[in-house]
């Protein structure tokens, strides 16, 4: 530690430059090693995902929600024929059928929770893509953080996570199309 080399400068087994030397190679080894733990972004997705979780079923179900949860009930091919006769993304329906799957097969009560959940990880999914998009666009790890910290806590992007849609699978893909 830097006290110990303190130490040994005062006691006179170390001069002063070798002790400073230590001490900033050992500063460089710490700064490389913590540049290979994404701790920040760790942070920033955990609080994106607890600000997505918070009141997520405090509003009911509504029209285009329940429309989403029957899609997701239906026989499969009864499923597919009445997702491509729909005019949002079938590639959501598909994702939202297999996210409920485990309920459906076992004949278990989907909740609200559940049925919204799928949002909230495509959502805390996409502030990583823009993170990771900002890095690789402007070859910044400082825009990458900042691209994550507006996504994490920009109002539209928190309240569509609250709804069982398409909308924060388009944001995902959008996100993803620029890396």
């Amino acid at each position: 530690s830097l006290g110990e080399y303190t130490a040994l400068v005062a006691a006179g087994a170390m001069d002063l430059a070798t002790a400073l030397r230590l001490g900033r190679r050992r500063g460089e080894l710490m700064q490389a090693a913590a540049d290979q733990v994404p701790s920040g972004m760790v942070a920033v997705l955990l609080a994106a995902a607890l600000v997505r979780l918070i009141h997520l079923t405090d509003r009911s179900l509504w029209f285009d929600e329940a429309f989403s949860w029957r899609l997701s009930q239906f026989p499969f091919a009864e499923f597919l024929e009445r997702a491509e006769k729909d005019v949002h993304p079938v590639l959501y329906y598909i994702a939202l059928r297999l996210w409920v799957a485990p309920f459906t097969f076992f004949g278990a009560d989907l909740s609200l929770f559940w049925l919204r959940a799928l949002s909230v990880l495509l959502g805390v999914s996409t502030v990583a893509a823009m993170a990771l998009a900002g890095t690789v666009l402007f070859r910044s790890r400082f825009v990458g953080a900042a691209a994550a910290l507006f996504s994490a806590f920009n109002a539209f992007q928190v309240q569509y996570a609250w709804e069982a849609r398409m909308y924060t699978l388009g944001t995902l893909l959008l996100s993803l199309a620029f890396i």
